[in-house]
């Protein structure tokens, strides 16, 4: 955290953090889908859809391109690397992983149960209205379906700095959350009777670990 002044004007206390993306200090991936087909990536879970997007099966969730982003891709095929061919397939990759997550979700295999049972707890815990909706980020390392949650990011909503009601979790009372983490942590159930299933073990395990 830093008090920024402008000016001489004391313009309050921000959050000072890196950007995120592809980089050896950040998310080291090597290659990208962008060099070849096994490469890896980063997509975003973004309500508002700021950039080039695909939906979700749940009809309104919207997933970006994220880096690379559809301005590399583009870039990479007037410079001549990649052929627009190459292009829709490299994006078809993607979503095709994307698609199996969410229609077969296998722990380990297609999705990472600790990162994302991580990023459970440091949403709940800080009661982020945004952490579920948008500024949300999964990766792939490539050569495999495996999805990674996180970093975490945007916390100008949390820790009741918008909403002060703490009753139910987050992923039951907050709006537009993504069908995943129905699936994820309450196996896909409706009603207000929910018990986490596939995050439950590795959550309280996590857990015990951090406090």
């Amino acid at each position: 955290h830093v008090e920024f002044i402008l000016n001489d004007v004391y313009q309050g206390i921000f959050v000072f953090m890196e950007k995120v993306k592809v980089d050896t200090n950040r998310i080291p991936l090597s290659p990208t889908i962008l060099d070849d087909d096994s490469g890896g990536f980063i997509l975003k879970i973004e309500s508002g859809g700021e950039q080039n997007y695909f939906v979700a099966d749940d009809g309104y969730t919207k997933i970006e391109f994220y880096d690379p982003d559809y301005k590399d891709f583009q870039e990479a095929v007037v410079s001549g690397d990649i052929t627009n061919n190459d292009f829709f397939r490299k994006q078809t990759i993607m979503r095709r992983k994307v698609n199996e997550f969410e229609r077969n979700l296998n722990i380990n295999n297609n999705y990472d149960i600790d990162s994302f049972a991580d990023y459970w707890l440091m949403e709940e815990f800080s009661r982020n209205n945004e952490g579920f909706t948008r500024s949300q980020y999964w990766y792939n390392k490539g050569n495999d379906d495996k999805f990674y949650m996180g970093p975490v990011w945007d916390f100008n909503h949390s820790f009741g700095a918008t909403i002060t009601n703490i009753e139910g979790w987050a992923t039951q009372t907050f709006f537009a959350i993504p069908g995943i983490w129905s699936q994820l942590v309450y196996a896909g159930l409706g009603g207000n009777d929910l018990t986490p299933v596939n995050l439950e073990s590795s959550k309280d395990f996590r857990w015990k670990i951090f406090k």
